[in-house]
């Protein structure tokens, strides 16, 4: 067999493989499960799926500084290790999400039950504590976890308070 004959072999098979991998893979958008994926097929479109801002709550501690009772400054749930009980769990991680989501929805019994289950895990009896919404492009928020630039004040709460 000549070379002539061996590469327009070669050049027709990779050209049915790469025309099936395109069909298979927009097929496959039309997968009633939601998996944009039939492996090794897959559409290029499901790169276009990722969320491009979602809303992040942050939980922030009052860190009482020396002299005055307004010289205070806030930490970050996750940098202030010496006051709160594992600030890098990602249990807590969920469950101020959770609160941020009912604080936003207005739903008093489950910021109530969501806040008694924080607190007593992870909070000291009296220390004061603030939600913030922010905005973020998780691929942003993953290269710079700790800007707060657009984030908004959505409550304030006390560890150990009587709930409603």
């Amino acid at each position: 067999m000549s070379r002539w004959k061996s590469f327009r072999r070669t050049q027709t098979i990779l050209t049915i493989f790469l025309a099936a991998m395109f069909l298979v893979g927009m097929a496959a958008l039309t997968n009633p499960k939601g998996n944009y994926e039939w492996f090794p097929f897959y559409s290029w479109s499901m790169f276009g799926l990722v969320p491009q801002e979602e809303a992040i709550y942050r939980l922030m501690i009052e860190d009482a500084g020396p002299g005055s009772q307004f010289d205070y400054k806030l930490i970050d749930f996750r940098m202030a290790g010496d006051q709160v009980n594992e600030p890098d769990s990602l249990a807590a991680y969920h469950l101020i999400q959770k609160i941020g989501k009912a604080v936003t929805a207005g739903q008093s019994d489950e910021i109530a039950k969501l806040r008694a289950a924080f607190d007593a895990s992870y909070l000291k009896a009296g220390t004061i504590y603030f939600i913030f919404e922010s905005r973020e492009d998780p691929l942003s928020a993953w290269t710079d976890p700790l800007s707060y630039s657009d984030a908004k004040f959505i409550g304030q709460f006390m560890a150990g308070e009587d709930l409603p």
